[in-house]
């Protein structure tokens, strides 16, 4: 669960990323990473938000820029919500980050 981010700035940083989604879209599933992100990647979010700062952070195979920069054009926050999905399951978090 996050503390240091709440769910009105979850709403607003995915209404920018997909401004075409329905707003009950983006409330859902901003509240779903507020009760459920891993709480290690809540200061990197924290700090993300107040200044632009893509800060790194290693667990495993991975690293958070280094999931960021395996497809061109992924967003810092779509790699952090893989790098959650790798944290809660390694297997299943590998495959969507090497997904294509």
């Amino acid at each position: 669960m996050l503390q240091l981010v709440t769910q009105k700035e979850l709403e607003a940083l995915l209404t920018r990323e997909h401004p075409f989604w329905a707003p009950q879209a983006v409330q859902q599933r901003a509240q779903e990473y507020h009760d459920t992100m891993d709480a290690r990647l809540d200061a990197l979010l924290r700090s993300y938000l107040d200044t632009g700062e893509t800060a790194n952070f290693r667990q495993g195979e991975f690293s958070v820029i280094q999931i960021q920069r395996m497809r061109p054009g992924r967003s810092y926050f779509t790699a952090l919500t893989l790098m959650d999905a790798y944290l809660k399951d390694a297997v299943n978090g590998r495959a969507l980050i090497l997904r294509r």
